[in-house]
């Protein structure tokens, strides 16, 4: 008995933070991993919502193959916000093309524009603006959760690997055959 009760203890008393994500931070998360923040992001709110809605899915691979799954990730959203009463201010069917164009485009380009990749968070920040706007009224008593030093380290490190990437690609010539 003692066993569980402090088992339920643990749990009680482990310290809850808020999930809001500040735009500018998954700003930053998206472009020094390169895209690779995207995946964990969508992970994490795929499973919420599985949570919240009743999904029946798997949350890794809707997150893995995020290209084909953004418009229902979209709705989904739409539908958890509606269910909590909260404005929708965006088109999920408009953010998701805009996401899969900018994906599919980008692999397409010439060397200097190929950066444009980069950019496919930008059409999701819609989405995490809604998902923080739910976030605040259900999270509303937990504290954001400080950034730590390990992680700042990577972000810097994050921020000097693009900067040698995007001057590799401005400044070493393209090879024509």
């Amino acid at each position: 008995m003692d066993e569980t009760q402090n088992k339920i203890n643990q749990v009680l008393n482990t310290e809850r933070y808020s999930r809001v994500i500040p735009i500018w931070k998954y700003s930053l998360y998206s472009l020094i991993t390169f895209g690779i923040y995207n995946i964990v992001w969508f992970y994490k709110t795929w499973k919420m919502l599985a949570e919240e809605l009743d999904l029946r899915i798997m949350p890794l691979a809707r997150a893995l193959l995020q290209l084909f799954f953004v418009i229902q990730f979209g709705q989904a959203v739409q539908k958890l916000l509606e269910k909590n009463t909260l404005p929708v201010m965006f088109s999920p069917i408009n953010l998701g093309v805009a996401f899969i164009l900018i994906s599919v485009i980008s692999g397409f380009l010439p060397t200097p524009f190929v950066l444009l990749a980069l950019f496919t968070f930008v059409p999701l920040l819609p989405f995490v603006e809604a998902l923080n706007s739910y976030y605040m009224v259900v999270d509303k008593e937990y504290q954001q959760k400080k950034t730590s030093v390990a992680l700042t380290l990577y972000i810097c490190l994050g921020i000097c690997m693009l900067a040698l990437t995007i001057f590799g690609i401005l400044t070493i010539p393209t090879i024509q055959i």
